[in-house]
Formats: structure tokens, sequence, C-alpha cells
């Protein structure tokens, strides 16, 4: 009889689930037919597999440091990276990190053996996986056109004809025609005015449209008289001639053309040319004020003088004026406190070829602009239609504004203070204008102190030539300063040498392909037709750089409703909890020595007994920390686990100091028994460097954060809630799995999802504000309606925007 008393209490104490109680459904807190699609994980964290190569230039004979960053650590100087390591030819830094899924680029900062950083940017695969860089340039070239006697670019030529103009011999006749009384000449006629002899008249062709007259000046002549015009002569200005214009206005019309030869002079106070009028110069022309109709062209193969002073109050005046005219430069133009401008069309073409020379205070408005030479002023400023191909030198003393810019071995610079010193001076101010786009090629640079890009289209291109790898630069001294909305593109071979300014986590460049250093930090030398323009930085003597202590800015927040496997109330703050500096120091073989992080608990808002324990899923099984404590006291593993787990807490209400009551705390605004003194953890650990504990066995991933929502007695397993995803842990009641709302089912491997695909607990990858008492998230959160219906597609950084009804802390 005892023995069969014995057997039936032991068959008492046996778990039989066919007696366990089912569990009803409850409710969806979210409405009726609120559901998440399908395959959706609650996850905001990405997991993104790295893969950095580097290009050694050191033949595998020191390491690079590869640290990985959230933000551009030049632009944002308190940026930790969030993992670091070693790289060197033949052996690639290769890490796992985790994200938030809002976070869509990743910022990698090389550093050589010299002691030389680098940044680079790259995109984030929308759903993790895969990510492989290369910090080095990886681009295709480009063919670039040829042109003889040419050091510097190309660019803009291939549609310039250069009419290629030479002195002429002259045979003069030994007798003039007559001069009319009209102060005309017949079609045909020649006219001498010899040398030593003065002619004080305006002269014109009787039948321009018929033919013209021909006047040779050895001598002088001289035109008095406001606004006189000359129609239908060629007019030629010997060696020793001057052509003299006294009045207010001399005005070459009707297919008119002046030749001055070596050593004539022609003198102006005000030139013009009118429709298809053609200015040849060998010698020395000077004019206060030149202007040139449509189909005029003006050619210098010697000096031009610009005596005009431009207006500080009409910036519209220009004294020398293009309008939809062409200027070919082979010699110099000068006019230092004179402005050359266009009527802001590209038809007006301003062409200065190889060794030749322009030096004006401005040129304003829109045209074309080729200069394989020599261009220096104070301002070049367009804000309409324009095209500037620069192959070789263009000093900007002032300020730079255009639209449509090519570099072509070419330089934008402020010059230098002495012609004897190496360093080039930088543009004070760069700007370029709404949709601009810059192309640089073969290794140009522009050099500022400020330079801001308008919002709008806007793209830097950098492009080589075949054979060719050099970079080309922009230096901005003091950042380069991108407005919003940005749609700006750095691409190709490119290096920014300053900050990146202007740009936020939700307005990006649109495009990113540039290497970004500090200012004069980077090791590139630039050369261009007009000398060194950039030395580039030596470095130190080479050596194997340190692996930094990593340490994670990021705030991760915990969230749980407790009453799995029914559905709460879902306001998500039964338990409130946060991991935050969390840290790592690994060897340059990426092996863990040390690991930390800090746990606080911010909120209960349950009145059960809630305990919280974390698994860890990237340490070994079975493995023993050289050391392990949890605020400062010597901690052990929980026994029973394949996977090492911490039991932080079994009562939360406890950690608070309330011993029976179990009130909410944290959650109702003002409450008596709510504390701003939270209880916090700091778990430490430190590792045998021959455990090979890999640096991401401490990624928020890998941490598996959950709630004890029932204790273990002698009947059953403890009850658990994870986060949607986690499998219960060894010591976890399964029973449950499939009543209620719940849907996880271990062959599936879904664990913690409801038949809605809804889930009991979160992580959120910020320093959450968790609703108040009652009030559901979904209200709360306006954009986590949208955020879970499209399956996390829309509204990633749901978590940032809220309607108040939040616990203030």
């Amino acid at each position: 009889m005892v023995s069969a008393m014995f057997l039936a209490s032991c068959a008492d104490d046996v778990y039989d689930p066919s007696k366990e109680p089912q569990t009803p459904p409850a409710e969806n807190p979210f409405g009726e037919g609120f559901a998440a699609p399908d395959g959706f994980n609650w996850s905001m964290i990405n997991s993104v597999k790295l893969n950095v190569e580097v290009k050694d230039e050191f033949n595998g004979q020191y390491q690079y440091l590869i640290e990985v960053f959230t933000g551009n650590p030049l632009t944002d100087k308190t940026l930790t990276p969030i993992a670091a390591g070693a790289a060197k030819q033949g052996q690639n830094y290769v890490a796992e990190i985790n994200i938030p899924k809002a976070l869509t680029i990743l910022y990698i900062r090389q550093t050589d053996p010299k002691q030389r950083k680098e940044i680079y940017e790259f995109a984030v695969p929308e759903n993790g996986g895969a990510l492989n860089c290369k910090l080095y340039y990886t681009g295709t070239t480009t063919r670039a056109m040829t042109r003889a006697s040419q050091d510097g670019g190309t660019s803009g030529w291939d549609n310039i004809t250069d009419p290629g103009y030479t002195e002429q011999t002259y045979t003069l006749p030994p007798t003039s025609a007559t001069i009319n009384s009209s102060d005309q000449l017949q079609a045909g006629d020649v006219y001498v005015i010899r040398k030593n002899e003065t002619l004080n008249k305006a002269i014109s062709a009787a039948q321009p449209a018929e033919g013209k007259a021909t006047v040779y000046v050895e001598g002088t002549w001289t035109i008095a008289g406001d606004w006189k015009s000359i129609h239908g002569i060629d007019i030629i200005v010997l060696e020793g001639g001057k052509l003299i214009s006294t009045g207010n206005r001399l005005t070459l019309e009707n297919r008119t053309s002046i030749t001055v030869q070596s050593g004539g002079e022609v003198e102006c106070n005000a030139l013009h040319g009118g429709d298809n009028t053609l200015i040849v110069n060998f010698g020395t022309i000077t004019s206060e004020n030149y202007s040139f109709n449509p189909g005029s062209v003006f050619y210098n193969k010697k000096d031009v003088i610009i005596r005009g002073v431009a207006s500080a109050t009409n910036t519209w005046e220009k004294n020398f004026y293009l309008d939809s005219a062409i200027l070919h430069n082979h010699g110099t133009i000068t006019g230092e406190k004179a402005r050359m401008g266009s009527n802001d069309n590209m038809e007006a073409q301003l062409l200065n070829y190889d060794l030749a020379t322009i030096k004006l205070n401005e040129f304003i408005g829109g045209a074309t602009i080729v200069n394989s030479g020599f261009i220096e002023l104070n301002v070049c400023n367009n804000s309409s239609t324009d095209a500037l191909y620069n192959n070789c030198t263009f000093i900007i003393k002032k300020e730079f504004k255009f639209r449509n810019v090519v570099l072509d071995k070419g330089s934008i610079t402020g010059g230098r203070t002495n012609p004897s010193d190496t360093e080039w001076l930088p543009v004070p101010y760069v700007e370029s204008q709404t949709d601009a786009k810059f192309t640089l090629i073969d290794g140009s640079m522009i050099k500022a102190t400020n330079f801001k890009v308008l919002s709008g289209g806007v793209v830097f291109k950098a492009t080589n030539t075949t054979g060719n790898s050099s970079k080309s630069m922009i230096k901005a001294e003091n950042g380069l300063e991108i407005s919003e909305p940005t749609n700006v593109e750095l691409l190709g071979n490119l290096v920014i040498e300053g900050e990146i300014k202007g740009l936020s986590q939700y307005n990006q460049l649109k495009a990113n392909e540039s290497v970004n250093t500090g200012y004069d930090e980077s090791q590139y030398t630039i050369e261009t037709c007009g000398g060194i323009f950039n030395e580039g930085n030596e470095g130190e003597d080479p050596y194997t750089p340190e692996i930094p202590v990593i340490d994670d800015a990021t705030t991760y927040t915990y969230v749980f409703e407790d009453n799995w496997p029914k559905y709460g109330d879902f306001d998500l703050n039964d338990i409130v909890l946060t991991i935050s500096n969390r840290s790592v120091q690994a060897n340059a073989s990426g092996n863990l020595k040390s690991a930390k992080l800090d746990i606080a608990l911010k909120a209960v808002g349950a009145s059960k007994v809630l305990g919280v324990g974390i698994r860890f899923f990237g340490l070994p099984e079975n493995i023993t920390p050289k050391k392990f404590t949890v605020k400062g006291v010597d901690a052990s593993f929980e026994a029973g686990q394949s996977l090492p787990t911490l039991i932080l807490f079994e009562n939360a209400h406890g950690e608070f100091s309330f011993s029976d009551e179990r009130p909410f705390i944290n959650t109702t605004q003002d409450a008596s028994t709510n504390s701003a003194d939270v209880p916090d953890y700091s778990i430490r650990f430190e590792f045998e460097e021959s455990s090979n504990v890999p640096a991401s066995a401490f990624n928020i991933n890998n941490l598996d954060v959950f709630v004890i929502t029932r204790a273990a007695d002698q009947k059953n397993k403890r009850l658990e809630v994870h986060v949607a995803g986690y499998a219960p842990t060894d010591l976890a009641n399964t029973k449950l799995f499939g009543q209620g709302n719940d849907k996880s089912s271990a062959d599936e491997k879904r664990y913690y999802l409801s038949s809605e695909n809804l889930a009991w607990g979160v992580v959120i990858p910020t320093d959450f504000a968790w609703p108040l008492e009652y009030k559901n998230i979904k209200d709360v959160y306006t954009n986590f309606f949208g955020w879970v219906t499209s399956g996390g597609k829309e509204n990633k950084d749901w978590y940032n925007s809220h309607n108040g009804q939040v616990f203030k802390k």
C-alpha cells in the first residue's frame, strides 16, 4: 500500500500538458484587422558583414587601422568607432556589426602606417548583409581628347575653331583715293595715312553693302566727336600708326574691321563692334570700355588694356561686354579695375589660349569660358547659363560663383602672395549654383576658404584619362557647406580636404564616392600645368597602429509586454530597460581582451513579479571569463543553460526597494512611486586572448535580453518573454506556444510572435521615451502604424516623433 501511495504521489508531480489550462486569445489591442506582414521580424537593427580591403603601399610590412563610424568623424569630433581592426595586403578587415535600420550610411576611416587618415562613405544594404569596401578608387577611366602644344587639359576646345590669324605684309599704294565731301570713300578705295601725317575726321565707305574700302594707318588718325560710326572700312593700323578716338564712343558697323599690326596702337574711350565686325590685334589696343554685338570677333595676339573702372553699385555695367560675341585671346588682356561680362548667353565666348593671360577685376554673367592659359580675377560671378572649361590656371582673389565647371588638369585658387611662393592661396568664397555640375579631370583642384554648395542636383565628379589614376581635389579650409535639401553627389576619384557640413542623418549626400580628409592632411600631390598646387602630407615614419577601445554611443531600449501568450494593452512599458556604454577592446587579430556594458532598469509598468535575464549568443559554450563582474561583484552564469546566461534580477519592484507592494514605477507621470534614481548594472568581462572570443560577441543582436514573467516551480518551468524572433532559453516553458494569441513554433524557428505577427518585446536603437500607462503605442507614436504595416520598409525612424503622451524623465 505504501508503494502504491508513493507511485501515485510521483505521478501527481509529473507535468501533464493535457491538464494545462488552455489560454484563450485576447482582443487585438491595435484594433480588429491590424496585422504585420508575414516575414516582418520587428527588428530595428541591421546586421552588416564588413569586408574592408586597403590599397597597401607597404607590401604588407605594416598594418592599416580601420575604424567604422555611424557619422563622419571629421565633421563630428564626438563620434567614436562602432568597430575597429587592422588590414594590410592579403589580410582584409572582416567584421560583423549591428546598426539601426534607419541608418543608411557608414563611414570608414583608414589610418595608414604613416598616420594619415582618410574617410570613405558607403551605403548600407537596405536589409543588411554583405558590404564589401575597397578603400581606393576602382572606377574606369575615360579617354580625353588631345590637342597639340598643350601641357594642361583639352576640354572645351572640341567645338572651338581658332581663326589662326597671322600678321600680313601689306604693299601700300603710291597714292590714296579721294575722300569726298561727305567724308566717304568709294567701295574698293584705298586710303593711306602716311607717317608723320594726321587725319582728323571720321570716314566711311559710300556703299558698304556692295563692297568695302581700306584705310592704312602709318601716321595718326584722330576721330573727334561723340558717338562716331565707321561703316564698311577695313582699318589696318601699321607699325608706328595710331588710331585715336576722343569721343564718347567709336562704333564699327556693317562688317567694318580693325587690324592692328605689331607696333600699332588703337586708343578709345569706348570701342563698340556692331554685328559681324572683326578686330585683330598684334599691337596694343587701349580703351575705357569695349562692347561687341552678336557675330563680332575680337582676336588678340598682343596687348589689350581696359582702362575702365567697374561700378561698385551698378553690377550690370561691364567695361568689356560680349553680346553673343567671341573673344580669342592669344596675348594679354589687362584691366585690374575693369569688369568683363556677357549677355548671359553661352554664345558669348571668352577663349584664352596657351600662354595667354587675362587679368581683370571681374567677370559677370553667363558665357562659355575656355582657358588654357592664365586668368586672374577678383570676382567671377554668374547665376544663369554658363560653361567654364579651365585647362590651366584660374585665379580668383575674392569670389567665385558658377554653375557648370570643367577643370581639366586645371586649378581654381586664390593665387600666390609672391610669384616665387610655393603655396597657393585659397579663394575666399566659392559658391556652386543650384543644379551645378563640376567635373575635375586628371588631378585638378579647387582651393577655397569657404565653399558653399547651393541646393538642387549638384554633382562634383572626378574623372581620369586612360592610364591616369591621379586624384582631383576640392580643398575647403572651412569645409564644404551643403545646403538643404541635398541632392549633392561626390563622384569618382575625388578627394575632399576639409569637413563636409550641413548634412544630417535625414539629409545625406545623394551619392558619395569621394575620399574625405582633414584640411592639409591628405597624402595626395596635385600638380597641374600651373605647377604644384598641393604638396601632400608626407606623414610620419611608418608603424603599425594600435587598435582602439570601441565605445558604442548608441543607447538601446528594451520594452516588453508581460501578458504573453495573450495580448496586453501594448503600452510597451511593463519592463523598460536600456543598454548603453557598450564597449569592447580587441587585439589586432580581432579577438576580445575585454568588454563592458551598462544596463539600467528604467520603468516597471506591471503588478506581477518580473525578472530579467541576458543570454550571450556570441560567447562560446562553457566559457570561463578571466574576470566577470556585475556592479563590481563577481558574477556567474546560470546553471543548466547551453549558452552563457546571466540572471540580472528576479524582482523588478524589489530593485526599486519595494518589498511587498508592486506599484507602477515611472509609467504614470508624477506618481509618488516614481523614481529618478533607477537601478543600474555595470557588467564587465575580461578574456584570455587565447579564448578567441570575436569582437562581434557583444554586438547588440548577440545580447538576448528577456523577461521572466513567472518563476519556475516544482511542476513548471519559468515563463519567459523574449524580443521577437529570439528563442527561449533551455529553462523556459514552451508549453504555452500556440496558446492565447501566440503563434510561436520551434519547427519554424518562429518565436514570440502572434497570429497577427505582433510582438511582445522589441529593442529600439535610441534612448526611447516610452508611452504612459495604458497609452497604446500606436496612438502615441503615429508613425508606428506605417512602420508595422509596411513590414518595416517605411517610417524606419518612427520612434523619433510622438504626441507627448510619454513618460517625461
